[in-house]
């Protein structure tokens, strides 16, 4: 696949060592071609896949990562580059690149593996055909066919918070220095976070002005009235967030659209920054998680200047790479 996987690692494993070790073993054994990964949004299936993927990849003649967008053929026609061998095939043709991706897979002299990221809304995948090794991602708690299966669980709970405490300290390194003050702020974070992985990342993240009093922190958050409820939609895509064109009343946000990201990107930016500023954080925003753009992207796509972003990444909203 063309697609580069982002901060696809096997360092930092992040408590899930144990996860990671077993899912290894079962891909490395023959009688488990398939795996399952399947838990609720934000809890870390995506990471966990990606550092698997990561370690096991160059152990393949082909591997690819595949992120699923609602039907598995246009998803693998979309992310799966093909070197046609017959000039007079077309790139865009749906139909014939189909029929060259599974002619490949079915390719019984090259070893494969490859990972379906986020198959979340349909009750069946087995409309394509079956690689040597494959690995799955999904908040489905069941698929058809897949029957090594692996729930991917938050870090602790309130009864053991000590993983989710860790956990905001590494997204929060400068918070770490003043582990006696913050001791039981970041108890009352993580708590606040539903003890979910990404958005523990995310509260983490957030809470860079505040390092040496996380406690300001949270009640900034419970006094801008913070939540991630069951109900609260835990994503790494932002774009279905609307933005609302009338602010007379200082409201930007269809609210029931609202993420956990869209909470404290309202929370810490619109209200506080220019209009010029407002519209660049929106526009990185509404990137799918990671997303990397070039100087000539965000001039010719995007529409700024970087001298415009400059304030923006001193402050470490945007990293430049």
């Amino acid at each position: 696949t063309n697609a580069m996987v982002v901060r696809s690692t096997v360092q930092n494993v992040l408590f899930r060592e144990k996860e990671f070790a077993n899912i290894i073993d079962d891909i490395q054994n023959k009688q488990s071609p398939n795996i399952f990964l399947h838990g609720m949004g934000g809890c870390g299936k995506t990471s966990l896949a990606r550092m698997i993927y990561y370690h096991l990849k160059e152990q393949y003649d082909c591997y690819g990562w595949i992120n699923y967008s609602g039907d598995i053929k246009q998803s693998m026609i979309s992310d799966i580059s093909i070197h046609y061998s017959n000039e007079t095939m077309i790139e865009n043709d749906a139909a014939k690149k189909w029929e060259a991706i599974k002619l490949a897979i079915k390719n019984s002299t090259q070893s494969k593996l490859l990972v379906i990221d986020n198959v979340d809304n349909i009750e069946s995948i087995d409309q394509h055909p079956m690689q040597d090794k494959e690995l799955i991602t999904s908040r489905l708690p069941e698929l058809s066919g897949y029957y090594t299966s692996y729930e991917i669980k938050n870090l602790g709970d309130a009864n053991d918070n000590k993983k989710c405490i860790e956990l905001f300290y590494h997204y929060s390194p400068k918070a770490a220095k003043y582990r006696l003050t913050n001791s039981e702020a970041v108890g009352k974070l993580c708590a606040l976070a539903g003890y979910n992985t990404m958005v523990i990342e995310l509260l983490a993240k957030g809470s860079l002005y505040y390092s040496h009093n996380l406690n300001k922190f949270y009640q900034k958050l419970i006094d801008n009235n913070f939540s991630c409820a069951n109900d609260t939609l835990v994503e790494t895509n932002h774009d279905f967030t609307i933005l609302k064109t009338d602010n007379s009343e200082n409201d930007y946000y269809d609210v029931g659209n609202e993420t956990v990201a869209s909470q404290l990107y309202k929370l810490f930016n619109l209200k506080t920054r220019k209009p010029l500023q407002q519209l660049i954080l929106w526009d990185f925003h509404c990137l799918r998680e990671n997303e990397k753009v070039s100087i000539e992207e965000v001039h010719d796509w995007m529409g700024f200047n970087l001298k415009d972003l400059s304030p923006l990444i001193r402050e470490g909203w945007i990293k430049q790479l």
